[in-house]
């Protein structure tokens, strides 16, 4: 059974990401630019373009990096810095109509009910915006969120876990959240928890608030979809920030 998301905040801010084709060994998400909301429901796409910032947000790999793997930018707007002019109309044709007999279908697929208001920035946010075959997508940072607040996640790394582990979850079964302290690749990496088993970690991209989440017990989570295929299989877990401890 679906968990609806009943405490919805506005998105301020998310990540364009990018990732390398399945001929490549690297199938990393590299973010490569930031979209934020302008005056007038315009978007504003910025383009990671110097080398600092896009190491910043991608675990010290430079743009060359990126580049070698094949990113050159997304098809509609060129590695110019900055965009404004159609950035919200090219970006909201990756989304169904919302006047689509099964628009609904798509949006319980995120945890979202028709009856919620959502502006086209929060939406694209709340689910990405995957294409079939498109190697971009958008990433939430979950920056700014206040409780009560709730929203759905994709497990990090799920598919390289334990086959057994996998096979043994449950949906609607609690998770939680841990800092991993030991991890030398990342360390503001926050490992997902299933009955003392780590099952993966949250996007790099979405870890910015978990430790003070966690530290104030503000943070509840349960285990809402599996799907995917059996090479490639995939979690959701469903997210709640508390009022009080």
């Amino acid at each position: 059974m679906t968990s609806w998301i009943k405490n919805s905040q506005e998105a301020i801010h998310m990540y364009l990401c990018w990732q390398s084709p399945d001929i490549t060994a690297d199938r990393r998400h590299w973010a490569v630019a930031n979209v934020l909301q302008g005056d007038e429901n315009n978007f504003h796409l910025r383009y990671f373009t110097e080398d600092e910032e896009f190491a910043q947000h991608n675990g010290g790999k430079s743009l060359r990096a990126a580049k070698d793997l094949g990113f050159s930018g997304y098809p509609a707007f060129s590695m110019r810095r900055e965009h404004t002019d159609g950035v919200r109309e090219n970006f909201m044709r990756r989304l169904p109509p919302r006047t689509r007999p099964d628009f609904p279908l798509f949006l319980e697929k995120f945890c979202l009910s028709p009856d919620m208001h959502l502006s086209d920035f929060s939406l694209l946010a709340r689910t990405g915006a995957k294409l079939p075959g498109d190697n971009f997508s958008f990433v939430d940072p979950l920056r700014g969120y206040t409780a009560p607040c709730d929203f759905l996640i994709e497990v990090a790394g799920f598919r390289h876990q334990p086959n057994d582990i996998r096979s043994s979850l449950k949906i609607g079964q609690p998770l939680t959240f841990e800092l991993d302290e030991q991890n030398s690749h990342d360390k503001c990496a926050i490992k997902v928890m299933a009955e003392g088993n780590k099952i993966g970690y949250v996007n790099r991209l979405q870890t910015h608030s978990f430790p003070e989440w966690i530290k104030e017990k503000k943070v509840s989570a349960h285990l809402e979809r599996l799907n995917g295929t059996i090479d490639r299989p995939r979690a959701f877990v469903f997210v709640s920030l508390l009022s009080g401890n």
